[in-house]
């Protein structure tokens, strides 16, 4: 089961188009059908997640490559340790990136448990019954981090580089004002004919 925010109009309208691609894909791996619905709602209300994938059984889970991990996925500690962190384990090493979240109904203390946790994947944990305030700033951090680790356009411009023929001829002050006067170009371009007028006074004094 596949689930959006699209399915949801408040939350669907609310989302900017330029910010679609940087939603967050998320699964949940659990057994348990109440947590899971009571999850998946908190999920679907930050308006940060672009779909949900309902696991019912990890084990039950087909993965081969890294395109079958999800961003996030939220794993339920209610088998076996040893079985849980296999299966993290195995997330981890299709797709390093992703954020495994392990969730159990009572809080682990014990340092082996958590190393053990840890060593394999797993980077959070949750304490049941989830907590709408956590879940929520949860998602909005791995949501920041994803988002800062997306490849952006290249910036593309011009480079103009001032060379003196010695020290103390003014390079640094011709720098600086034709620095100031690009910046005030760019500010207000409907000054470009001052701009011009300076610039060919430059170039004029300069040669």
């Amino acid at each position: 089961m596949v689930e959006s925010p699209a399915a949801v109009p408040e939350i669907a309208a609310a989302i900017p188009e330029s910010a679609a691609n940087s939603l967050l894909s998320v699964a949940i791996a659990s057994s348990d059908p109440i947590a899971c619905s009571s999850l998946r709602h908190m999920l679907l209300q930050t308006g940060l997640v672009r779909e949900i994938h309902d696991w019912a059984s990890a084990k039950a889970v087909e993965l081969r490559h890294s395109q079958d991990v999800p961003d996030v996925v939220f794993l339920d500690l209610n088998g076996t340790a040893q079985s849980d962190f296999a299966f993290a384990q195995r997330l981890a090493k299709l797709r390093p990136s992703v954020h495994i979240v392990a969730c159990s109904a009572k809080k682990e203390s014990n340092p082996d448990f958590l190393l053990q946790a840890m060593r394999s994947g797993v980077r959070d944990f949750l304490q049941k019954p989830y907590d709408r305030i956590e879940v929520s700033s949860m998602i909005v951090r791995v949501h920041n981090e994803h988002s800062s680790e997306m490849p952006r356009p290249a910036v593309t411009g011009k480079l103009f580089v001032v060379l003196g023929t010695k020290g103390g001829v003014g390079t640094s002050t011709v720098s600086v004002n034709l620095a100031v006067q690009l910046a005030e170009f760019l500010v207000n371009p409907r000054y470009s004919w001052i701009f011009r007028v300076r610039w060919e006074m430059f170039r004029a004094f300069s040669i």
